[in-house]
C-alpha cells in the first residue's frame, strides 16, 4: 500500500525471537517477524509518516512506536494494541529494569517529562520551560537527565506499582 517502501528502523527483542521493522510512506508499518521461520505474523498501519527514523524499541514482550501525541504499543503475548497519551512529540523513551518507560516530549512551548509503569499508570510528570534531554537510567529504578545546565537526579519509589 505504501506510496515509498524503506525500512526506517527495526528493533529485535531482548531474546532474539521477534525482529521489528518500520517502513513505509503514505502509510507507515511496524512488521513484526519470527527470527526463526522469517514470516510475518503481525503488520500494524501506524498514524504517522515520519521521514526519516522512527522510534521502536521492543520491552518484556511488547514493541513500542511512536504516533502523534502517545507512545504506542503492540502486545505480542496478548496480540493487542494499545497507548499512553503524551504531551507533544516524542523525543526520547528509556526503560528502567523494573518496567517502567520514562519519556522525554516537547511541544512548541514546554519540554515533559513523563514516567509510565508497564500498565500505562503515571508515575511521574514534570513540565519544564526549557530543554531537557540525556536521559540515562541508573541503579534500576533511578534515572539522571540533563536540563539546562544541570543534572537532574530522580529516585522512583520501588513501592508504587
Amino acid at each position: 500500500d505504501s506510496k515509498i517502501t524503506m525500512t526506517k528502523s527495526n528493533a529485535i527483542d531482548e531474546t532474539g525471537e521477534y525482529v521489528a521493522i518500520c517502513s513505509g510512506l503514505n502509510p507507515e508499518y511496524v512488521e513484526l517477524y519470527h527470527v526463526k521461520n522469517g514470516k510475518r505474523f503481525v503488520q500494524i498501519k501506524t498514524e504517522t509518516n515520519y521521514k526519516f527514523k522512527s522510534f521502536l524499541q521492543f520491552n518484556k514482550d511488547r514493541i513500542y512506536y511512536e504516533a502523534p501525541e502517545k507512545l504506542a504499543f503492540y502486545d505480542i503475548k496478548k496480540g493487542k494494541s494499545g497507548f499512553w497519551g503524551i504531551s507533544g512529540e516524542l523525543n526520547e523513551a528509556v526503560f528502567d529494569s523494573s518496567g517502567n518507560i520514562i519519556i522525554i516530549s516537547n511541544d512548541e512551548d514546554f519540554h515533559y517529562l513523563s514516567v509510565y509503569n508497564h500498565l500505562g499508570y503515571k508515575k511521574f510528570y514534570k513540565e519544564f520551560r526549557f530543554g531537557i534531554d540525556n536521559l540515562r537510567v541508573i541503579n534500576g529504578n533511578d534515572f539522571y537527565f540533563k536540563a539546562y545546565d544541570r543534572i537532574i537526579h530522580v529516585s522512583l519509589n520501588k513501592n508504587i506499582s
